[in-house]
């Protein structure tokens, strides 16, 4: 596991140096991992043509980044092959996921092997070979997204892409000790994505800081016009976990069963949180453990059948590559009636207001990724069982519209834990995994910013400021800090006179001479700005304030009539450096 925290590269020599370092690597590839890699000099071409962008002054967030895409995303020039070599075919454009990132500054490496038709969780089957855990290539690297997950974990590829319909980006980050972030289910359109169960498939994200993977996800999020499943994200999803979220833990009855270490692993990582000061509440989840038999055990696999079961002819070929474990996943599901599906997708209706009602009690369920690890030989000897036991708490995810990032346990990372929200709860996971990472230290800079067409900023310069009496306010309210900022030199700084004492700022006249006023950037969710806002006591206010970049942002204020009565302490700058000169203040004596 890399301990530092991915710096994004922003100079010609440094992306130089990373490429050639990367091409390196990949002359000598891993077993079984990449089914085609672009060559050399392709690669190059695609690092000069962002160090050229970078010279021009375009802003790339994702310069010099290394991608390794699952081979059922379509790369231009390269074929898509799902690991069903009898199926390839060369795309003339990028999958929406794909152009995205190039247009942030990423550099495309290759197509990484899979399950056959994304259909497994073990990464075994494929014809391209078998892939295997990054530190132990006797046990299964955990499939469908198999090399993209070792790509990461072998420090070839910065980030990947997976595509997870039941835990395909989450089992195989948990096998090899990176991050799998599990989008909500229509956050990154899926256009140029060959479809399994399309109304549950995500393009994943696997990294090995979160910081990267969650800049990743926020360039390819949004609708894209062309894939009928994309959602815009949702304008009352919280943006970073509160201050003091509740978490949520199965009962010890629902993860009977399961490998001693990962049991032990599991329970250790409670008791973490728990020292941690976070509240902790066990719940039944077996509502959704059930949800989860929907998609291999009920009606709903038919999607897959839909979406590639002509792709199987009648004959079983193995000298083309055929899985035989998928085909007959896959030709089974064929022979499920309409009123089947129609059952159980009431089933599933149902199901999901029983998962609310077990989300409702807290804000973060908190389960073993998956139940163990086995080895090759294990999976060769019993293919289905073996897959089917993995799932058991992945399945049910996309089933029912739930966010996911899979973590390194923090006291065992050869063993994974998932982090789980409701839809579009995923910066709010991603923040509380950083918050209490102990591989990789995110305390030192600031959190990564969300897109700049999710949430509304707001400025704040007293005490919603961080570490400040009200700043729970906000994070209660799912806010999300973005750094420290000042006003343009247009203010003043007054102290109102309430109980407690509250500054607010003002705007000089024309003519008046001003100040720049230090302070904070907050981004919050659009409903929780109209919440704040019913909730400010009399005389405090939103309204525009111009900041020193050139920027105009919502801010506190107040009304006008109270300024005559206030205290002018401007000279301070600043809300923190008022408070720290009234305790330092000499007591008068008599």
């Amino acid at each position: 596991m890399n301990t530092k925290r991915y710096t994004v590269l922003n100079t010609a020599t440094d992306i130089t140096e990373h490429i050639e370092r990367t091409i390196a690597l990949l002359a000598n590839p891993t077993p079984h991992v990449w089914i085609s890699i672009l060559d050399a000099d392709s690669i190059r071409r695609q690092a000069m043509d962002v160090i050229d962008k970078l010279e021009s002054g375009e802003n790339l967030p994702l310069a010099g980044v290394t991608v390794a895409v699952k081979d059922n995303i379509d790369v231009e020039g390269l074929p898509t092959t799902c690991a069903a070599p009898w199926t390839a075919r060369v795309p003339q454009c990028d999958a929406t996921c794909v152009s995205r990132l190039r247009e942030a500054g990423a550099i495309i490496l290759g197509k990484t092997n899979m399950d056959q038709f994304a259909t497994g969780l073990v990464g075994t089957r494929s014809p391209y070979g078998a892939v295997g855990c990054v530190d132990d290539p006797s046990l299964v690297s955990g499939g469908s997204s198999s090399g993209s997950s070792v790509a990461v974990a072998s420090g070839v590829a910065d980030i990947a892409l997976g595509t997870d319909t039941a835990g395909s980006g989450r089992v195989p980050a948990a096998f090899n000790r990176i991050y799998g972030i599990k989008p909500t289910v229509g956050m990154i359109p899926v256009t140029g994505v060959t479809p399994a169960c399309p109304s549950y498939d995500v393009v994943s994200v696997f990294c090995r800081d979160l910081s990267l993977g969650q800049r990743a996800l926020s360039v390819m999020a949004g609708p894209d016009g062309k894939d009928s499943h994309a959602r815009a994200f949702s304008s009352s999803a919280p943006l970073a976990a509160s201050a003091s979220p509740v978490l949520l833990a199965p009962l010890a009855k629902n993860i009977e069963g399961i490998d001693p270490r990962w049991r032990s692993a599991f329970d250790n990582e409670i008791r973490r949180f728990e020292s941690l000061g976070y509240q902790v509440r066990h719940v039944d989840v077996n509502v959704l453990l059930e949800a989860a038999k929907l998609l291999y055990g009920g009606a709903l696999v038919a999607e897959r059948f839909a979406s590639i079961g002509d792709r199987y002819a009648k004959e079983f070929n193995p000298t083309a590559g055929e899985d035989e474990t998928v085909r007959r996943i896959v030709l089974d599901a064929g022979e499920l009636t309409a009123a089947d599906f129609v059952n159980d997708q009431e089933r599933l209706k149902r199901a999901k207001l029983a998962a609310r009602r077990v989300m409702s009690g807290g804000d973060i369920l908190v389960l073993p990724t998956t139940t163990r690890h086995p080895s090759i030989a294990q999976v060769e000897a019993n293919p289905v069982s073996v897959n089917s036991d993995l799932g058991r708490f992945t399945n049910f995810v996309n089933l029912l519209d739930f966010s996911a990032v899979a973590v390194p346990a923090g006291v065992d990372s050869f063993v994974g834990i998932t982090l789980l929200g409701e839809a579009f709860h995923d910066y709010a996971l991603i923040d509380f995994a950083e918050r209490v990472d102990v591989v990789v230290d995110y305390s030192a800079t600031d959190p990564e910013p969300v897109p700049d067409n999710i949430g509304t900023d707001l400025f704040v310069v007293g005490e919603h400021m961080r570490g400040l009496s009200l700043n729970r306010q906000l994070t209660d309210l799912g806010a999300r800090f973005e750094g420290e900022v000042v006003t343009a030199p247009s203010y003043s700084l007054v102290r109102l006179d309430t109980n407690p004492a509250k500054p607010t700022i003002v705007r000089k006249v024309a003519g008046g001479v001003g100040r720049s006023i230090q302070g904070e950037l907050w981004r919050m969710p659009v409903q929780s700005m109209t919440h704040l806002l019913e909730s400010l006591p009399h005389p405090m206010t939103l309204g525009p304030v111009d900041l020193l970049n050139g920027n105009t942002v919502v801010g506190f204020s107040a009304d006008a009539m109270v300024f005559e009565e206030s205290e002018d302490i401007s000279s301070y700058s600043g809300w923190r450096e008022y408070k720290s000169s009234v305790s330092r203040a000499p007591v008068a004596t008599a």
